[in-house]
């Protein structure tokens, strides 16, 4: 019995002290995009989890208990979005403008989004995630762009309530009463966001 209770604490130092590397080479090969998707759902878990919301700022690498959950629900979301857009990429007629665009990783344009629609309510994330747009190549932003564009307004709408885009009703001003489908002032802050340094891009 004593030999198995240290070899069970040893086994659990290595995971205390190895975890993320353990992570990292399973589910990597597994996840498209896998620093991108990480990088979300663990700055998700310190500004969205209870347990560790209050130490966010200190703490930006939470324990796997807190961003595993959100790195796999992520992914599989990220998935349904990227083979939509590729289907609607190839379901587009000749001569649409989105034809000649050479796209990047549609998984890596997914984690930059929820990042930006995470900063809509913590501003505190906007110059970094800004500087990195700024730095990227011009298919990179217009990839993001796109995906962002596909997403708010030709994505089936019950995939949309899926990837959390739209308001609840009782939510809904006046003018949003005119429309089919609102989507939420976070999905339009990141959609206007990737417009606007995508312009600048354009026009530099």
């Amino acid at each position: 019995m004593a030999a198995r209770l240290s070899v069970n604490r040893r086994l659990r130092n290595v995971w205390l002290n190895n975890n993320d590397r353990i992570i990292t080479a399973i589910l990597k090969p597994e996840i498209p995009a896998y620093e991108d998707a990480a990088a979300l759902a663990m700055t998700e878990a310190c500004f969205l989890s209870p347990a560790s919301s209050d130490s966010a700022p200190d703490n930006p690498r939470p324990p796997p208990y807190l961003w595993l959950p959100r790195l796999l629900r992520n992914a599989e979301l990220a998935s349904c979005a990227c083979d939509m857009q590729n289907t609607f990429i190839q379901g587009l007629p000749e001569g649409n403008y989105r034809l000649a665009l050479t796209f990047t990783s549609f998984f890596t344009s997914y984690y930059m989004i929820r990042q930006l629609v995470l900063a809509y309510n913590y501003p505190q994330l906007q110059p970094a995630l800004r500087s990195k747009l700024e730095a990227a190549s011009t298919n990179t932003l217009r990839t993001h762009y796109e995906l962002c564009l596909s997403m708010c307004e030709f994505m089936d709408e019950e995939e949309q309530a899926r990837q959390g885009l739209l308001k609840d009703e009782e939510d809904w001003t006046g003018d949003d009463e005119l429309h089919a489908t609102v989507v939420k002032e976070d999905w339009e802050f990141a959609l206007d966001v990737m417009s606007q340094v995508l312009e600048k891009r354009i026009h530099e």
